[in-house]
């Protein structure tokens, strides 16, 4: 397992001189403690990879210097800093404390100074969700990508149907995330399959850092495809139009499907194909007593009932 090979090397690492150096201070004002390990990587990047991307680690928060050969100047650097809990292996958590550099880390001379990262347990997502369809439907979910760091898959951490297409998650655990947005078409605030969902996708992909630094606070755009699945119709609309009524000898009964006619105990006396007139009788061509007749028209899943007057 690569990363808990990575985990495991924090304690053999020997001082190598390479060509560039970052350094900097980790700033913590909480009361978690852990090994604070901080790694450097190039925009474009999509993961974190112990065997490519340079890293130090620290006992306590403080100053901090890293060198690397792949620190060259004119290259953007993004650090990252987070508190490993557990032992012999520090393993990462969500909600552990966790941040970025704010901007982009750029040598000069084969230096950077003054490179903080601050670190804090929860912070903010936000942005804005281009869709197409109800705007209403919308939800967000965030991933924790942190188990993906040591081998395995990333589980979902929250959904959070927001409704609008511009959005705010507020006190989300720091550390390793990724966010998707789909319309919830079939309004359980959960993402069924054949729903549109889409995807963040940054500087590093789908790869976000929630906590200190302030990231991903803002422009976490995540786009929708367009609808995939059929949504909800709203109920088709008709109406029962009886003429005359009270009625005699006959009445006409003008609706968009089948008509059935019940007696006031509920037992169907007469049924017609379609709308058209009724003579007041049964099924058996039998006069019906004078009173009260329900007739019931069932068309598109939705039935409606209306009173018909007999008076002999």
């Amino acid at each position: 397992m690569r990363f808990a090979c990575f985990f495991a090397a924090v304690f053999i690492l020997a001082t190598v001189v390479f060509g560039g150096t970052v350094e900097g201070e980790v700033i913590y004002s909480g009361t978690m403690t852990g090994t604070i390990v901080i790694g450097f990587l190039p925009e474009g990047a999509t993961g974190f990879d112990p065997l490519t991307d340079p890293f130090t680690t620290l006992s306590a928060p403080g100053e901090y210097s890293l060198s690397d050969d792949s620190f060259v100047d004119g290259v953007d650097f993004y650090g990252m800093a987070f508190m490993g809990t557990g032992y012999p292996i520090p393993m990462p958590a969500s909600g552990n404390p966790a941040g970025m550099t704010p901007e982009p880390v750029v040598l000069t001379g084969g230096i950077a100074t003054d490179v903080d990262i601050t670190l804090e347990e929860s912070g903010t997502i936000g942005g804005n969700i281009i869709y197409a369809g109800d705007i209403h439907q919308i939800c967000v979910e965030v991933w924790d990508k942190f188990p993906e760091f040591l081998g395995g898959s990333a589980e979902l951490e929250g959904t959070f149907c927001v409704g609008d297409t511009v959005y705010e998650l507020n006190d989300i655990p720091a550390g390793a995330k990724s966010v998707k947005a789909f319309a919830d078409i079939n309004g359980n605030d959960l993402f069924d399959d054949g729903e549109p969902i889409g995807v963040y996708d940054g500087p590093f992909g789908e790869l976000i850092f929630v906590g200190g630094g302030g990231l991903s606070e803002s422009e976490v755009d995540i786009t929708i495809p367009g609808t995939i699945v059929a949504e909800k119709t709203t109920p088709e609309e008709f109406a029962i139009h009886v003429s005359p009524n009270p009625f005699n000898a006959s009445c006409y009964i003008e609706s968009p499907g089948a008509v059935e006619i019940f007696d006031i105990s509920g037992r169907l006396v007469k049924a017609l194909p379609n709308a058209g007139r009724w003579n007041g009788t049964d099924e058996n061509g039998n006069i019906l007593p004078s009173g009260s007749y329900l007739a019931r028209v069932t068309y598109k899943g939705v039935s409606k009932t209306t009173t018909l007057l007999l008076m002999k």
